[in-house]
């Protein structure tokens, strides 16, 4: 069991309930998991573990946080209706964003497919004590039919860090459609495949590249290095969302980014992280993964520095093109809206 001290630490630090605190740290300490029967002391001892686990770690404890500033970034949208008010989130992960609007007075619901993350979830409704969290919180695949129909219409529904975790992505934003009221809000995090960042070290499991490869190249990268199953699917470009949503009869608009700060000023910084990252890979990583996947990692890294270089150039030579450079190469995530036609 996690001592006291520690839940009240996390309670503190991340303004998690004690209920989700010891039921993330029971998950975190489970049987068969990477730190099985393991006792920590202190909330910095976990934060101190090389990623991915302290990433992983950090961001399940501040989905409370996150929930309230993205709840607070929805309601400072033009596009958001004020009433009424049924919210449902696909892919509710741990539950913040479902506090966070159980806190604005929404009926809320929350779906997510990771059984894990349903129990861990409904902790967090039950914290907060606002909601019946076996209701609120249902196992299931925004890609089943019946669900979809089950669920009924809302006026806001949010898609974070889920799209890129879906199989069939035309088929969930369809469904993500049918699921919003006319003049409802749909708010989706896109992750970005040919961010610097992420392509010095992806945002799921910390590994050089992995985003430049296809899906199958993916897999066989991952499994050099986890256990578990690889559970993302394809990238997709923004282009490519635009015209699915709009072909769904929705209005499109990007809203944010994440991170909002990175200007172009930061490639050069970046551009060395991501060699210093590369030569990591070399020294740590390379011996261990099949050489077709090396291979494939190497031809389409250099496919993309040579893309990266030309249009860094013709960036500096024309001011013109740099929002366009911007948009591809410094976004993790582009945060985007639809809107339902009325």
């Amino acid at each position: 069991m996690p001592s006291a001290r520690l839940i009240q630490e996390l309670k503190d630090r991340y303004g998690v309930g004690p209920e989700y605190a010891s039921t993330y740290l029971a998950f975190w300490t489970q049987p068969g998991g990477r730190h099985a029967g393991r006792e920590f002391a202190s909330v910095d001892e976990i934060l101190e573990l090389p990623p991915p686990d302290s990433v992983w770690f950090d961001y399940a404890m501040s989905t409370n946080r996150r929930g309230r500033d993205l709840c607070d970034l929805i309601f400072a949208l033009p596009q958001l209706s004020r009433a009424p008010r049924r919210f449902l989130d696909v892919g509710c992960g741990f539950g913040g964003l479902l506090a966070a609007f159980a806190g604005r007075g929404y009926e809320v619901r929350g779906i997510e497919i990771d059984a894990e993350r349903v129990g861990l979830a409904r902790a967090n409704c039950r914290d907060h004590g606002r909601m019946d969290a076996d209701e609120v919180v249902t196992a299931g695949d925004i890609l089943d039919d019946r669900l979809v129909d089950a669920l009924g219409r809302h006026d806001v529904v949010t898609v974070v860090d889920v799209i890129e975790h879906v199989l069939d992505v035309p088929r969930a934003l369809a469904h993500v459609a049918r699921l919003l009221n006319p003049g409802g809000l749909a708010l989706l995090e896109i992750p970005n495949r040919h961010s610097l960042r992420f392509v010095a070290r992806d945002g799921h499991f910390s590994l050089f590249g992995i985003t430049l490869l296809d899906r199958e190249q993916a897999m066989a990268y991952h499994r050099s290095a986890f256990r578990f199953a690889y559970d993302v699917g394809d990238y997709f470009n923004l282009d490519d969302y635009r015209r699915q949503l709009e072909g769904l009869g929705c209005q499109f608009a990007v809203v944010g980014t994440i991170p909002e700060e990175t200007a172009f000023g930061d490639v050069p910084a970046l551009v060395e992280g991501m060699r210093s990252a590369f030569e990591r890979y070399v020294a740590e990583t390379r011996p261990g993964l099949p050489p077709s996947v090396d291979a494939a990692l190497q031809v389409n890294l250099g496919e993309y520095t040579a893309a990266l270089a030309r249009d860094y150039q013709d960036a500096l030579a024309d001011s013109g093109r740099r929002p366009a450079f911007e948009e591809r190469y410094l976004p993790d995530f582009w945060r985007v809206v639809a809107v339902k036609a009325p």
